[in-house]
């Protein structure tokens, strides 16, 4: 039993932990803005007013929210005392519950259009760009080998 967990647990080198939370954050990303997307265009909203709004909310949500998020994940990864963690160590117990806490409220949102879709998808689309931002700075962790 004891060698499943341990191959389950698929160690890597600690600086690789900010490469995978980068992929996830950027294709979670491209999810969200698609999905935001396809609410505006089926909406008849105007979708430079999308754009606009989604692009200021996120310059919002990345100061107010993802900056701190991303520098506390990147500081959290950089201290780790395992040289090579489990994979799954990327986020903490919490962030994966917060994660599944997140996706469930959107699916929900959505499935019972709890929200008029357009202002779903403008909350969605800086959603999006948010996460495209903090990945990117992810990445930039990852690359440059540095502590935020």
């Amino acid at each position: 039993m004891q060698t499943i967990i341990n191959t389950i647990k698929l160690p890597v080198p600690r600086q690789w932990l900010l490469f995978a939370i980068a992929a996830v954050w950027l294709t979670a990303s491209v999810k969200v803005f698609m999905t935001a997307w396809e609410g505006i265009l089926s909406s008849n909203f105007p979708v430079i007013y999308f754009v606009l709004i989604s692009f200021v909310g996120s310059m919002i949500f990345t100061r107010l929210v993802f900056l701190k998020v991303t520098a506390k994940y990147i500081f959290r990864i950089h201290n780790m005392e395992n040289e090579r963690p489990s994979i799954f160590s990327m986020f903490s117990l919490k962030s994966y519950l917060l994660l599944v806490f997140m996706i469930a409220m959107g699916i929900t949102f959505k499935y019972f259009n709890i929200v008029p879709v357009y202002i779903l998808s403008l909350f969605l689309g800086a959603l999006g760009l948010s996460l495209f931002t903090s990945s990117m700075h992810f990445l930039r962790a990852w690359r440059l080998k540095t502590v935020i």
